[in-house]
């Protein structure tokens, strides 16, 4: 489907058959295309545009004061970005990348993340190679400057070439480099921050600043609270972090009165993770990975961290999700009990196993009349972990928020019985 999957192989003379292997449900097309592959060269390497880059943030007006003058644009510490390779040839390829920024007086830089200067991309592999991003010079807010545009140098040799026949790709401006555009935002607004994730991928979340506390509510000296809120399928971070606004009931339906985003005194945190997770085990982790990163501060720029709140990622999180996310609301604070201060899972299921008919588990499977019973139990053992029913008692003094479980009565995805009974086993261990 990305039209990136290809494989270079070496054929003898004479006829050869293709196998390949299809996983599907219902109907599905195939397509395979064959043609000589360039042997070396520049032409041997495809670059695309990473998937998702880091929004350059600034401080929003009256985030302590409605007076208060403009921040300068930056990316938080953490930023990177992953950028497809695609090796055609039939040899191995090193790669490196040197970046600069265009316009508007920015001072860019890209480095590998780890000590070499160079990632080894093997034949007919596409490859992700991540990059750390800084910007050394921030940058005056001005409509004039944004999107910024970032401008990647790439080159390339063989592998096993002297070290000295490193050389620039000229064929087509698209091998010879990229150019990344950054959105700009502030923290008024949801913004897009990246980070290296727990097994050495490119992840991103999405982020709101709190508002100004309201109602007595202050932030003290822990920082604030941070609802970490997970995304259904096919929701975007951005998509997850904006659905928190709200305008004045007097202006409810005034098209002309724009929306305040974000939760009063808390954090707005967005995770993902790329591929099917279900927020369980990779997905579990991003999350984890993306709180750290907020609450250490490397999310944003340190420019503007000090007129911050920080985040209490250890004592004060509101875990919520919807769906998909609803699942992974459960497991998050089934599994961090501890910094849970309440929970708010909207149609959320439970179990896997029990949502749809392709995760069903020894139900229809041929195999089933001849497994021996303790094998079938090492294979369940492998994913209990994520039955969320199973771990409910964990969340017994969770607060002080409590929990919050709603679904549709006629919910024709999640089926209610699942949250129906998530809720009688808590009230059934007091919570």
């Amino acid at each position: 489907r990305t039209g990136r999957i290809r494989n270079a192989i070496r054929l003898s003379k004479g006829r050869h058959r293709a196998f390949v292997y299809l996983k599907f449900k219902g109907q599905t097309q195939f397509n395979v295309g064959i043609r000589r592959a360039p042997q070396r060269g520049p032409k041997t390497l495809h670059f695309y545009k990473p998937d998702f880059v880091p929004d350059v943030v600034a401080l929003g007006a009256g985030v302590h004061d409605p007076d208060e003058p403009a921040s300068e644009f930056g990316v938080g510490a953490s930023s990177a970005v992953a950028i497809p390779v695609l090796n055609l040839g039939t040899e191995w390829r090193e790669v490196r990348f040197s970046g600069a920024a265009t316009g508007g007086g920015m001072v860019a830089t890209v480095s590998h993340v780890d000590t070499a200067s160079s990632y080894r991309v093997p034949p007919g592999q596409l490859a992700y190679v991540p990059l750390l991003l800084t910007i050394s010079t921030p940058i005056p807010q001005s409509k004039k400057r944004c999107p910024f545009k970032l401008l990647l140098q790439v080159s390339s040799r063989g592998a096993l070439a002297d070290s000295s026949a490193w050389s620039t790709h000229t064929a087509t401006a698209t091998q010879a480099a990229l150019q990344l555009s950054l959105r700009c935002r502030t923290t008024r607004q949801s913004f897009v921050f990246t980070f290296v994730d727990h097994d050495g991928s490119v992840a991103r979340a999405a982020a709101i600043a709190p508002l100004p506390p309201a109602f007595g509510r202050q932030v003290d000296a822990h920082g604030a609270g941070v609802v970490l809120s997970q995304h259904g399928t096919g929701v975007d971070v951005s998509m997850q972090a904006d659905s928190y606004k709200y305008k004045p009931v007097a202006h409810a339906n005034d098209d002309a009165t724009p929306y305040t985003f974000g939760v009063e005194g808390a954090w707005v945190l967005a995770p993902t993770r790329n591929g099917a997770h279900n927020w369980e085990y990779t997905g579990f982790l991003s999350a984890v990975a993306a709180l750290a990163h907020l609450g250490d501060g490397s999310a944003y720029p340190a420019a503007i961290a000090p007129r911050l709140p920080i985040a209490d990622v250890r004592h004060r999180v509101l875990f919520a999700g919807h769906s998909m996310g609803g699942h992974g609301a459960w497991q998050s604070a089934t599994h961090l009990s501890d910094r849970a201060v309440a929970v708010a899972s909207a149609a959320g299921w439970i179990r896997k196993e029990y949502y749809g008919d392709s995760n069903t588990f020894f139900v229809h499977d041929v195999g089933h009349a001849h497994i021996d019973p303790s094998l079938k139990a090492v294979l369940e053992a492998c994913f209990t972990e994520y039955n969320a029913d199973l771990h409910s008692s964990n969340l017994k003094g969770v607060g002080p928020g409590g929990v919050l479980a709603r679904i549709g009565a006629q919910d024709r995805a999640v089926p209610p019985w699942q949250v129906r009974r998530m809720v009688r086993l808590l009230r059934e261990h007091g919570v």
